[in-house]
């Protein structure tokens, strides 16, 4: 076994580590990832976490370092949490963005280019949050890949097909990726 990272997180984090699976709780909440690899192991000791890997090539290696970087994303989000900023933008006809009343997990864009149809996007997580202040859109969570799953559906859901983009420049565009709250 060569060790390939230690992860060192604090006191008011407690982090469960099976032998693919591990579960953080932290003041904002509980975040549970499962790897589907054989080759990485974990073991805790204390306030310390280590990422284990029982091959030395270099695949392997670049696969226990991203499971590092997953943990450490979910250490900090318990901890502090994420958030991901958009844009609206139109040039003549002004979009209606809210979150559903029906179901609170999807956000609903009304006249887009004009169009009568109502175009929906997924909002992923149950701790992930949408805020909606007027051009502008923050998204905020624990999980950070499901903060930026959240702000690709919305980017999607408007996305310009058949006309040419440097034109019909209207949509709804990520101006911050998602990153830790200060």
């Amino acid at each position: 076994m060569e060790e390939i990272k230690s992860l060192n997180f604090p006191k008011e984090v407690k982090v469960e580590a099976g032998k693919s699976n591990v579960k953080v709780t932290g003041p904002k909440g509980t975040i549970a990832k499962e790897f589907k690899t054989k080759t990485i192991e974990f073991e805790l000791k204390g306030n310390t976490l280590t990422v284990k890997t029982k091959e030395k090539n270099r695949r392997k290696k670049s696969v226990a370092y991203s499971v590092s970087s997953i943990i450490r994303n979910m250490i900090d989000g318990v901890t502090k949490g994420f958030e991901s900023e958009m844009a609206v933008v139109y040039s003549h006809f002004p979009m209606n963005i809210s979150v559903s009343k029906q179901n609170k997990k999807l956000i609903e864009i009304v006249n887009y280019l004009g169009g009568k149809k109502i175009l929906k996007a997924k909002i992923i997580g149950e701790k992930t949050e949408v805020k909606i202040e007027g051009k502008n859109i923050k998204i905020t969570g624990i999980d950070k890949e499901e903060v930026g799953q959240t702000a690709a559906n919305i980017e999607k859901a408007v996305k310009v097909l058949n006309k040419d983009r440097r034109v019909f420049q209207d949509g709804i565009y990520i101006t911050g990726k998602a990153r830790v709250v200060a």
